[in-house]
């Protein structure tokens, strides 16, 4: 669905963000797009919406170039980046005139969205709070029925129930024709709906797996301090009041699946990514 191609991008002359980054989504994932502050991560779906332009490499959709902007790629991508603007208009004056733009817009959609995130549609949207702001524009997105959904941190700026409401509903509205891919800091937020990691740092991504594959194959143990067992086969742990957490290869069974805390499994990767990645190998 989406080919990245070999991607060189720079924001200065002297320094490379993006050094032959390649990359694919297909379709029937929510990705979970996970790295530290300016590992490139919001830069990397820009360019994937055709925002930016990398200075070489190409990316495509349905074996489309992006940087052609073509109506019927643009059609096909819902974008809601973590800085946005709307302008001063109603909510129904802001349907009017964007869900033409999508050909598979559903009022209904819309309205029990709304209704759900408690969204005031009678008011102007320059009056909404910027958490009422972003629930407004994620409702929106949910009722474009977009192939490609792409979000940058759609849970900052939610309280807590926003934020379990946001998740059900990302995870309700999500078809098997669709690709879903979540930029964010706040992984316990969003954790429970991902199928699939990619990990960026530095430029590259150093970590991309499905979520069953990570579950079958990687395994997390917590030992206490006169039980060290794992002190010398493991290269990532965290130190706990009672003792280690290791990250470690799931002996136990091929096929029983392990639950995995993604959060740990970032900062491990982070860390040591040759380590994390040596741990799927037969």
């Amino acid at each position: 669905m989406i080919m990245c191609e070999n991607i060189d991008f720079s924001y200065r002359k002297d320094q490379k963000l993006f050094n032959n980054l390649s990359v694919s989504f297909e379709g029937s994932h929510i990705y979970g797009l996970l790295g530290k502050n300016g590992a490139g991560k919001t830069t990397l779906l820009k360019c994937i919406c055709g925002l930016l332009h990398p200075s070489s490499g190409n990316i495509t959709i349905y074996g489309k170039s992006v940087f052609k902007r073509l109506p019927s790629i643009l059609s096909s991508i819902f974008f809601l980046p973590e800085t946005f603007f709307i302008p001063d208009m109603s909510v129904e004056q802001y349907i009017k005139y964007y869900s033409p733009f999508y050909p598979n817009f559903n009022i209904k959609t819309f309205e029990d969205s709304s209704r759900v995130l408690e969204i005031e549609n009678e008011k102007r949207i320059s009056s909404f709070s910027y958490g009422q702001k972003k629930k407004f524009l994620l409702a929106f997105g949910f009722a474009t029925k977009a192939p490609i959904v792409i979000l940058d941190e759609p849970t900052n700026g939610l309280d807590i129930p926003s934020k379990t409401i946001i998740r059900k509903k990302i995870a309700e509205s999500f078809t098997e024709e669709q690709s879903v891919i979540i930029s964010t800091h706040q992984v316990r937020d969003l954790q429970q709906i991902f199928d699939s990691i990619i990990i960026l740092n530095d430029g590259k991504i150093i970590f991309n797996r499905s979520l069953e594959l990570i579950a079958k194959n990687l395994a997390i143990v917590q030992v206490t301090n006169d039980d060290d067992k794992y002190e010398n086969t493991s290269s990532y742990f965290e130190q706990t009041p009672i003792g280690k957490i290791y990250l470690t290869k799931n002996e136990q069974n091929s096929s029983k699946q392990q639950p995995i805390d993604i959060e740990f499994l970032f900062n491990a990767t982070i860390n040591n990514p040759d380590f994390v990645n040596s741990l799927f190998s037969n």
